[in-house]
């Protein structure tokens, strides 16, 4: 079945939804027998009947159209047969002019206008679920640029109305100037990639790579995406390359969910099992940013366990902070201002703080010539275990092991994201839940509950 005639049966939208998931990274279990048995991560097996068209497949929804999840079931077992989507289900990136509905950008002007003109204490209570819906919209159009701003808008409109210390307003008035600027653009003429965006990055085949597990976390976006992203170490490319699962939040997500499912490149296991484990990967494929493809042309052959302290990590060590900072202003030369993966082995830690009007937890990690770093978390819901976590390990001193953080620059201060934590096993702070119940400061969650 090509593109166009699965499009023709369930419907554009639905097409495209199909497409978007498995282009994200879900998931499938797909077993061949008498039936073709397609289950998805949302929990829906579909069942085609040989010689049947797959109009008369079953799903477990119990549909009797051809539903969401018979398009998306058709998509897996697709990807799966041609070792990826053919050309015809992907997004063009290039081409000729971008082509969306004539009322879509004047709409989604004159909402954000509205917007800023009534201010945000006046907003409608439906504000976020607006831009959820202009950003679906957008999505259908292929107006991709749009469609992550409408996403973080909602998301930061979401939070303004929990009162949640994640409410940026500075990010929020951001993206909207930035969505009228946009706007204007393409009203103007201007369809080039930079101003509609595209979906997906571009990657490229690369050789052989050996990969070294360092851990995983997990996160939600304020554009409605829940996600797991595993970071590698790649000698031959001598980066960190990350893999990303993600599922949007209107397929009721969570990292949880996510870190305990299916393992990719063939491995068969779970994607918790792989994050600290080293292994071979042939026929992969990798973006410019370093994310590494689902691809399942790509297989992996394991290779045994991790030990930080082996040669091959050398360039991502430090017990030196300076060394660390020297990197990170490196990689600010360069272009690059996205967070540093890199293990650190402090000497000693300081008081940790919770500061409960911010929202942040925070704790000074010093090496052994006293130079600072500090590890810092906002808190939000999907980081709740995270937080928990620290203050637990802080109570005894625990946070002087070797730590796996994602390091940054903020203000002139070294400052870092703590992902896991090295000991007798390695523990990915915010998805593996302690083996013992950790013990709760009876005053920290007052607020929350």
């Amino acid at each position: 079945m090509d593109a166009g005639t699965l499009e023709k049966l369930v419907g554009k939208k639905a097409f495209r939804t199909a497409v978007f998931a498995v282009t994200l990274g879900e998931t499938a279990e797909i077993r061949e027998g008498s039936t073709l048995a397609v289950s998805l991560d949302s929990g829906h097996t579909v069942r085609f009947l040989p010689a049947a068209p797959p109009g008369e497949a079953g799903c477990t929804c119990k549909s009797t159209d051809f539903c969401q999840h018979k398009a998306q079931a058709v998509v897996q077992y697709i990807a799966l047969k041609k070792g990826g989507l053919p050309v015809g289900f992907q997004q063009e990136e290039d081409g000729g002019p971008v082509e969306f509905g004539p009322q879509t950008l004047p709409y989604l002007r004159g909402f954000v206008t509205e917007v800023l003109a009534t201010g945000l204490a006046r907003l409608p209570e439906d504000a976020a679920g607006r831009f959820l819906q202009l950003a679906t919209i957008c999505h259908g159009q292929r107006l991709a640029n749009l469609e992550r701003l409408c996403r973080r808008a909602a998301g930061q409109l979401t939070h303004l109305s929990g009162r949640s210390a994640a409410f940026q307003r500075d990010y929020l008035l951001g993206d909207l100037c930035a969505i009228l600027s946009l706007c204007e653009a393409m009203e103007a003429g201007d369809h080039s990639r930079g101003t509609v965006g595209v979906f997906r990055d571009t990657y490229r085949p690369v050789p052989k790579l050996t990969l070294y597990g360092l851990g995983a976390w997990g996160w939600h976006s304020t554009g409605g995406y829940t996600g797991v992203s595993t970071l590698f170490f790649s000698p031959e490319e001598n980066e960190v390359l990350t893999f990303t699962s993600a599922m949007p939040d209107t397929a009721v997500a969570s990292a949880e969910k996510l870190y305990h499912g299916g393992a990719p490149w063939g491995l068969p296991t779970r994607l918790s099992a792989i994050g600290h484990s080293r292994f071979s990967l042939r026929g992969a494929k990798l973006s410019e940013k370093g994310q590494l493809s689902s691809s399942e042309s790509a297989q992996a052959q394991p290779l045994g366990g991790v030990d930080i302290r082996e040669p091959a990590l050398a360039a991502i060590r430090f017990d030196d902070f300076s060394a660390l900072l020297e990197a990170l202003w490196k990689r600010m030369e360069g272009g690059e201002d996205s967070p540093m993966a890199a293990i650190i082995f402090p000497a000693r830690a300081g008081a940790g703080d919770y500061d409960k009007i911010a929202q942040r937890w925070s704790l000074p990690l010093y090496d052994s010539a006293e130079r600072r770093l500090t590890l810092e978390v906002r808190y939000e819901p999907s980081a709740r275990l995270l937080v928990e976590s620290l203050m637990e390990l802080e109570e005894g001193d625990a946070l002087c092991r070797p730590l796996l953080v994602r390091a940054a620059i903020r203000e002139g201060a070294l400052t870092a994201f703590p992902v896991t934590l090295f000991g007798e096993e390695p523990r990915n702070l915010s998805l593996d839940k302690p083996k013992v119940p950790a013990k709760k400061k009876k005053s920290f969650f007052d607020w929350f509950t």
